[in-house]
């Protein structure tokens, strides 16, 4: 009569095999984890760009729609706390940043101020003069990662991707 034991296979994992297991899953997550950063760091960087446009994108539809200068403005002079749009003294919309140490938003326009303006033709505009035309870009970034987001003297929009940190033109266009 055959041995039942010897009839059954044993099934399962030596200790050794899962030590190889986790050693070789444990290289590959510190291969990936710094490009996992650099992905999350660049989607962050572009969905925060993607905001200010919309919000520059609002302002401009306002102004048309009111037919008048609506200007969208860093809350408290810095756009790190976010910016408020607003036609004369009316706010229409605001969006607070929940910044962090590393992130860095600034702005340059035609006439040095913290604010982009638009007439109810939706050109761009100072806040002084509904016939002065304005134009420059914002400038978000965290670490390495950026993007501008650029107002021509039409007052359309567009973001692009810098790749010379030093400098400020736009080198390619990004998502």
């Amino acid at each position: 009569m055959p041995k039942i034991a010897s009839i059954i296979k044993q099934r399962g994992v030596s200790l050794v095999e899962i030590i190889v297991t986790l050693a070789i899953v444990s290289i590959l997550l510190s291969i990936a984890t710094p490009s996992f950063t650099a992905l999350m760091r660049e989607i962050r960087v572009s969905m925060l760009a993607h905001e200010v446009q919309r919000g520059l994108m609002l302002a401009r539809s306002e102004a048309i729609k009111r037919n008048d200068l609506v200007r969208m403005e860093a809350i408290d002079g810095d756009w790190t706390n976010g910016w408020m749009i607003q036609a004369g003294e009316t706010i229409i919309s605001t969006h607070r940043l929940d910044a962090t140490k590393s992130l860095s938003i600034t702005s340059k326009s035609t006439d040095g101020g913290t604010y982009f303006g638009y007439a109810g033709s939706g050109r761009s505009r100072t806040k002084a003069s509904a016939y002065s035309a304005q134009s420059g870009h914002i400038r978000i970034a965290i670490e390495d990662t950026n993007r501008h987001v650029v107002i021509n003297f039409i007052g359309r929009t567009r973001i692009c991707k810098i790749i010379n940190p030093d400098n400020d033109t736009c080198v390619s266009t990004a998502n």
